[in-house]
């Protein structure tokens, strides 16, 4: 009797991945990963065979050069499947907005057969994601876990060698992701290297952008988001960093196929006059400050700027129902406000950046929920409030015990957003999206 026979239908995810489904719509694992969980036909299970004319097709395979076998691309099998992994299963769940996408899947491809720096920003973020996914174990049908073991240069016997494997993997192309990114920035702001070309400029601009992600994203403590030791780096000062030498690329990438880039200029065409309860609240508490004269009129301003920054995020956010234009702020706001931060422990500065911290948390803009930077910086700033005589007052506390309770920005309620936090002062929160 064939065993195949009776297996249950699963999603796309599911099928992608070569896990458990219980084909529930949306099904455990996809209700689980905040993934949109469908059943439509999903194409051959190799990536040989992707027909071009169907929905899954993967643009990456439109290249001549990436449509032939890895050995002819000077990569591996594995490399290769780390390749369409960052199209299938990366791309679609992160970049939303339809310009962006296209230029991710019909630009990029070309770009990463001429940079090496580019090529190991998508190993390590792919590689990054899968080992997210080894911890998942419970949804892993054994009988899969053997399949394909020809891709990986090693022998893979178990979840445990392949997560092993992945450790190593990800420490090896993150190091030269590092470099080559860091080489590259640091020539270009001390002036030492001069952009000449499109492809340079966009060079520059995805690596970073790429490097950032990772930074956020993994979990093993590379960097922390605030480091208050001045020969430390921290995700912050890298940002600065990446910022600075990413404004000395768009000039060249306005009027090119990189235009997408700059399709939706949040800053610039923000026209949103609403406040937002969660700025409102900071901005009062600020006034007060400045009223007892606990910070100076020159903070203040810095300050009110940095505010009017996130509160054009909150509004982009709530007009395009997504939450991933947050992680922005980090690259915007004002770097005497970061000063006020590392240098000078001001207490409005640390307490801005915790709820920035949270509204992270919120998005989900993490792969383990309480192993990532945010939640590190989120536990310190309680460990700092409670040594002082416990919280400042309810939006810090309520903001922490959101973070516990398993809340998420709900895809489809950014409206939450014009009433947030206050919605939450007496909520009973039973670990669903609000």
């Amino acid at each position: 009797m064939n065993k195949y026979k009776t297996k249950k239908k699963r999603c796309a995810s599911c099928r992608r991945l070569k896990i458990k489904c219980d084909g529930a719509l949306p099904c455990e694992y996809c209700n689980a990963t905040n993934r949109q969980c469908n059943y439509d036909l999903f194409p051959s299970t190799t990536i040989a065979q992707t027909n071009s004319s169907s929905t899954e097709t993967i643009v990456w395979t439109h290249q001549t050069s990436l449509n032939s076998p890895p050995r002819h691309m000077g990569i591996t099998p594995f490399q290769y499947r780390l390749i369409m992994y960052f199209h299938e299963g990366l791309l679609p769940e992160k970049v939303k907005e339809q310009p962006v996408q296209e230029m991710w899947q019909t630009q990029v491809p070309r770009l990463f057969h001429e940079s090496s720096v580019v090529q190991n920003s998508i190993y390590s973020l792919s590689t990054l994601c899968l080992l997210g996914r080894c911890d998942l174990s419970r949804w892993i049908d054994p009988e899969n876990v053997n399949l394909d073991t020809g891709f990986f240069p090693e022998p893979i016997h178990d979840l445990n060698s392949f997560r092993r494997f992945l450790q190593t993997s990800v420490s090896h192309f993150y190091m030269k992701m590092l470099a080559d990114t860091f080489s590259i920035v640091d020539k270009l702001i001390s002036r030492e290297k001069v952009l000449n070309t499109v492809h340079e400029a966009a060079e520059v601009v995805f690596s970073g952008a790429m490097l950032f992600s990772f930074l956020v994203l993994q979990t093993e403590k590379i960097v922390p988001l605030l480091n208050s030791d001045p020969n430390q780096p921290d995700l912050i000062s890298m940002s600065f960093g990446m910022r600075e030498s990413m404004v000395l690329c768009f000039p060249l990438l306005y009027q090119s196929q990189y235009s997408a880039l700059f399709h939706n200029d949040f800053l610039a065409n923000s026209d949103e006059k609403h406040e937002f309860p969660f700025i409102t609240f900071l901005h009062n508490h600020l006034t007060q400050l400045h009223e007892l004269e606990s910070i100076s009129s020159t903070k203040f301003s810095h300050y009110e700027e940095t505010l009017k920054t996130l509160n054009k995020l909150f509004a982009a956010a709530a007009k395009q129902k997504s939450s991933s234009i947050f992680y922005k702020w980090i690259f915007f706001h004002d770097a005497e406000v970061y000063r006020y931060m590392r240098v000078e422990h001001d207490k409005f500065a640390l307490k801005l950046l915790y709820a920035y911290s949270c509204l992270n948390i919120f998005c989900k803009f993490y792969f383990h929920r309480y192993c990532n930077l945010w939640i590190d910086y989120i536990e310190w700033y309680k460990t700092q409030s409670m040594a002082t005589g416990g919280w400042e007052d309810w939006f810090d506390e309520s903001l922490y015990e959101l973070v516990y309770s398993e809340f998420l920005f709900a895809d489809d309620n950014y409206a939450i957003l014009y009433r947030f936090p206050d919605s939450c002062k007496t909520l009973q929160y039973a670990g669903r999206p609000l």
